[in-house]
């Protein structure tokens, strides 16, 4: 049961396909004087559509004796399973990563199950170059490869964490206050990549304890958790970190952290889990009434493997990602519930180094408005809005929202 689980994985991988806006997954089924193509928002659907008896289905003059070509698209990775009239030699091809292979049974259900038995015994080594093809070529993985991907996500939670850089929390670093704080939010965030759209919720979760020796001294727990709906395919992240900001003088501080996290997709047959380590530094000047926060960050992230029984399923990732931003923050002459108020604006820039990724390079805009934190006022909110343009073509936006208590 276990081996037939991780073909099946394998095989939905290979199958995986975004070719029109609007559904995931596709399969084109040819024989001599008949074509049919079936769409899908499942991967699940379409491994089940692969096999001889779901070709009758499909194709209404397909026979065991029939030329037929099965054209896979893995997110414009084309793979191909095909028959010569006549034939029971099952011929698998995927042109890009140089896979030919053939299984010749005594029924093609026979070199069905050989093919089966070969992604079986070889399934993890395919299953790594198409991982590794797809988030270099495509923006929609839930693993890496866009702003929206685990590895991404854990990258912002440390460098959100580390600086005075942000756009949806509360403006921090503003009283020295001594208490423990429990950081809630909210985000809501809409993204488009070639045809593909995203639609993105996550709920980023914090505690901080502050050292009574000295308050700027902070030990960060945090937890982000995210959803994202990808044209109908559904996929889950999380990561759990572990910081330690301090101060090196009155305005500048050093915050360096661990994570750990895992992303998962049915849907798009996709699941992984990420390490990281990073440091990251935040410098504040002041002019006038105005902060300006200077925050850099840099990140080292590597993917490790999950278990199928006997098989190990990794991207086998390793990613440096530097992130570099300015903000801004001053006060504003207005009041919530009789505590003191601030705009904050703020430009990051994030580039990732190492294994290949479809979105390398991109700038996230945030402005936001809310309380400034003050020894006084022991609840703090804050609402904010991200704009994210990258290369190849990606943008979205993001709609912040943040609770201190």
């Amino acid at each position: 049961m276990k081996r037939k689980l991780f073909s099946v994985v394998v095989l939905a991988a290979l199958v995986a396909t975004p070719v029109y806006a609007k559904d995931l997954f596709t399969l084109t089924a040819t024989v001599p004087g008949e074509t049919q193509t079936v769409t899908f928002n499942a991967i699940e659907d379409i491994v089940d559509a692969v096999d001889n008896q779901s070709l009758q289905t499909i194709l209404g003059s397909y026979t065991p004796t029939s030329a037929a070509t099965l054209t896979l698209d893995v997110r414009g990775l084309p793979a191909t399973v095909s028959y010569a009239a006549f034939s029971t030699t099952l011929v698998f091809q995927v042109p890009s990563l140089n896979i030919s292979k053939s299984f010749t049974g005594a029924t093609r259900d026979a070199s069905q199950q050989l093919f089966e038995d070969y992604l079986e015994s070889d399934g993890a080594g395919i299953l790594k170059q198409i991982l590794q093809e797809l988030v270099a070529t495509t923006a929609i993985d839930p693993v890496a490869g866009n702003p929206n991907s685990l590895m991404a996500v854990m990258g912002a939670a440390d460098f959100d964490n580390g600086t005075d850089i942000g756009g949806g929390m509360q403006a921090k670093g503003q009283s020295g206050s001594s208490r423990n704080t429990f950081d809630m939010g909210l985000r809501y965030g809409y993204y488009s990549a070639g045809d593909y759209n995203q639609t993105v919720y996550s709920l980023p979760i914090k505690y901080t304890f502050r050292l009574d020796s000295d308050p700027r001294k902070q030990v960060i727990v945090d937890l982000p958790i995210s959803y994202v709906d990808t044209e109908g395919g559904k996929s889950y992240a999380a990561s759990l970190g572990l910081g330690y900001r301090f101060p090196i003088n009155d305005d500048w501080s050093l915050t360096p952290a661990i994570r750990t996290g895992a992303a998962g997709s049915v849907d798009l047959g996709s699941a992984a889990i990420i390490n990281s380590g990073s440091l990251t530094s935040n410098y504040n000047l002041y002019w006038d009434d105005v902060k300006v926060s200077i925050g850099n960050m840099a990140a080292q992230m590597q993917t490790s493997s999950i278990s199928a029984g006997d098989y190990s399923i990794d991207y086998a990732l390793t990613n440096t990602m530097v992130k570099n931003g300015i903000g801004f923050e001053g006060p504003v002459d207005y009041t919530i519930f009789g505590n003191p108020t601030s705009w904050q604006f703020d430009v990051a820039n994030t580039l990732f180094f190492g294994d290949a990724l479809y979105v390398d390079n991109y700038f996230d805009i945030s402005a936001s408005f809310g309380t400034r934190a003050t020894e006084s006022a022991l609840d703090n909110l804050r609402v904010g809005l991200t704009i994210t343009a990258g290369n190849n073509s990606y943008s979205g936006f993001r709609v912040n929202f943040g609770y201190t208590f």
